[in-house]
């Protein structure tokens, strides 16, 4: 026998060892990789919350105006048609439509009581008044 060879154990220990390296730098990186990404999409996260907030106050202004225009149309009152001794329909539409969206929208404030005008052309078409 030689003596410059290896004992039989000693390569399952060199490989088991190498093993156990391999391992723990794989999980190193894996969780250096999720910090780094993480950081990134915080940061991305962020820049679109700015985005996001800018777009929610465009819209809160958008609803706000709608809100205006349609307690303006809401309280207005129908005319009859001296040819016909009739509201028209779309008027009458109109008036009940705008009050359905200012409800619809959750506009602040009151709505203005339903002209008596509106509210009997109202019930003649069968249409919401309140």
């Amino acid at each position: 026998m030689s003596r410059d060879r290896e004992p039989p154990g000693s390569r399952a220990v060199i490989l088991f060892t190498c093993t156990i390296l391999a391992t723990i730098a794989v999980v190193l990186a894996g969780t250096w990789y999720a910090v780094y990404a993480g950081n990134r999409n915080a940061a991305r996260i962020t820049a679109s919350d700015a985005v996001l907030a800018q777009q929610v106050r465009a819209l809160q202004r958008a609803v706000t105006s709608s809100c205006k225009f349609n307690a303006d149309l809401a309280g207005l009152p129908i005319t009859v048609s001296p040819a016909t001794g009739k509201a028209t329909l779309l008027g009458v539409q109109i008036v009940s439509d705008a009050r359905a969206t200012w409800r619809g929208l959750g506009c602040p404030g009151m709505l203005p009581p339903p002209s008596p005008s509106f509210a009997k052309w109202a019930r003649y078409y069968r249409l919401p008044a309140g």
